[in-house]
């Protein structure tokens, strides 16, 4: 029998369903919005439940409704319950894209399991989700990845005027397949900035790689660390 792990969620995270509705729907992805939530089930009773924001543009797709939500390592944080429609825009029907979950622990107790939830830990390294409604720059982000597969000191610089894109088409790069086949580690996201906090920046790649806040040490330290 396989066992898998179990732990709390919180805003923010990234989560994704492990089963589809029917043949050939996605599998779900999306980012808790909020936790502790209260929400009156069927019979009128408050339940706490968890908010789920979708990827994904889910339509009329259905069947989903318990389902296991699992965190970026693969634990189970809770049970998909319900859909709620969200219009996106006016020239665009409904679409479910608001799901709400139960945390396990409360599914467990309610059916008297006892369970221990695991210790948080680094999750995979990844950059931050591509926006709604990219225009894709496919023919930029083909010739960025050429050159850092290239390289055998892989740096390439994306240069030009603020509001160009250089952000976004970054993160395209950084998301790409032949990305993460190269660097099977993941990708380190870090905001540098016209004037960077080195502190900041640091403390922020220390608590990535290690899942643990960066506490006292300063920046001799973590740039040591970080080697």
């Amino acid at each position: 029998m396989a066992w898998q792990q179990a732990a709390r969620a919180g805003a923010g995270d990234r989560w994704w369903a492990n089963r589809t509705g029917a043949p050939n729907d996605p599998v779900l992805t999306g980012t808790i919005t909020a936790t502790g939530l209260p929400l009156l089930d069927a019979a009128g009773n408050q339940v706490t439940v968890m908010q789920l924001h979708v990827d994904q543009d889910l339509g009329g797709f259905g069947g989903y409704s318990g389902s296991a939500v699992l965190n970026e390592r693969g634990q189970v944080t809770g049970l998909l319950i319900e859909e709620k429609p969200q219009r996106l825009s006016e020239r665009r029907p409904p679409a479910s894209n608001v799901l709400f979950a139960l945390p396990i622990a409360d599914v467990a107790s309610a059916l008297g399991i006892d369970i221990v939830l695991a210790a948080p830990g680094p999750g995979p390294l990844r950059p931050p989700g591509l926006p709604h409604g990219l225009v894709s720059r496919d023919g930029l982000a083909d010739q960025v990845v050429a050159a850092l597969l290239a390289r055998p000191d892989p740096v390439v610089a994306l240069a030009g005027m603020g509001g160009f894109g250089k952000s976004v088409l970054a993160g395209q790069v950084a998301s790409r397949p032949e990305i993460s086949s190269r660097w099977p580690g993941g990708v380190l996201w870090l905001q540098v900035g016209q004037q960077p906090d080195l502190a900041a920046i640091l403390a922020t790649a220390y608590a990535d790689l290690t899942g643990n806040g960066a506490g006292g040490h300063g920046v001799p330290y973590l740039a040591d660390w970080l080697g």
